[in-house]
């Protein structure tokens, strides 16, 4: 065993000696530009939600992306097209730029007070004031883009990441949820509800998603157990999520509800209830 190893060593360096020297077919060709490369959302197609409607004064939102090169000397301004979702997005003043001397940069949403109805748009970016930094990674397919929402109307305040707390009987698990929109104006998705009855937490993130309504009153409502499906649970099968009350505020942003899963032939067996309290982050 030794000599082989030492075969390999040998082998080692004779390769080390044999790419040295003066004539190295690569000198030159790799960091001839040291601010060429490309910005990348670490996250693209994320959402990014505002609550505008939650302060009586105009604001700010910065969202960030990166930049990959070896340095910025100057600075760099990333040029973008805006797609528009709902309403205009003329209300507000969008800038996306990398500091000179860092490679982290910011797409930075200004927005006016007294906006009264909800307003969203893609970024999307399609170049930069160098000419050597791409959008995306070489021959990457991914669009580089963020969806902004500036949120107004009551279902559209509530959207977002949550910290959650789940509590049945004497047990309490804590983990997070992301609330979105449904195809009604006043419906709302919420994810990751169930951490109990799921294999793991990112079973119960990935695959529970169940549907509420919100109510101007402050209230939730939920649609008949047969209809809102959440996920499979590994012993009984399919489980329904079955919701016995709710309530939000919407600004800060916060929901508590009670619920139950249902399952089995015509839904007749039941889990313990659960209440469950989401923050927003």
């Amino acid at each position: 065993m030794k000599k082989i190893f030492y075969s390999l060593l040998a082998l080692a360096t004779l390769s080390l000696v044999g790419c040295s020297g003066d004539n190295n077919p690569n000198e030159g060709k790799f960091h001839a530009d040291p601010e060429a490369g490309y910005v990348y959302f670490s996250n693209p197609g994320m959402t990014v939600n505002i609550p505008v409607g939650c302060a009586e004064e105009a604001g700010e939102v910065s969202i960030p992306f990166l930049l990959n090169a070896y340095v910025n000397k100057n600075g760099l301004n990333v040029q973008y097209s805006i797609t528009e979702i709902e309403g205009s997005s003329d209300v507000a003043t969008v800038e996306a730029m990398v500091p000179a001397g860092s490679l982290e940069g910011n797409i930075t949403v200004a927005y006016p007070a007294g906006l009264t109805s909800t307003v969203a748009f893609d970024v999307v970016f399609t170049g930069t004031s160098n000419n050597s930094v791409e959008i995306g990674a070489p021959e990457s397919t991914v669009e580089q883009k963020v969806t902004v929402r500036l949120n107004v109307d009551t279902r559209d305040l509530l959207l977002g990441n949550y910290d959650v707390i789940e509590t049945v009987g004497g047990d309490q698990e804590t983990h997070t949820s992301t609330i979105l929109p449904g195809s009604a104006d006043d419906e709302i998705l919420i994810t990751g509800l169930g951490y109990f009855y799921a294999a793991d937490l990112d079973d119960a993130l990935e695959n529970s998603t169940v549907r509420a309504f919100v109510n101007a009153d402050g209230t939730l409502s939920f649609p008949d157990a047969i209809d809102n499906y959440a996920f499979d649970n590994e012993s009984v099968g399919p489980l329904y999520f079955e919701g016995n009350s709710g309530e939000y505020t919407a600004c800060p942003g916060d929901l508590s509800i009670n619920y139950t899963f249902r399952f089995g032939a015509n839904l007749a067996s039941a889990v313990n209830p659960i209440d469950v309290v989401l923050v927003r982050q």
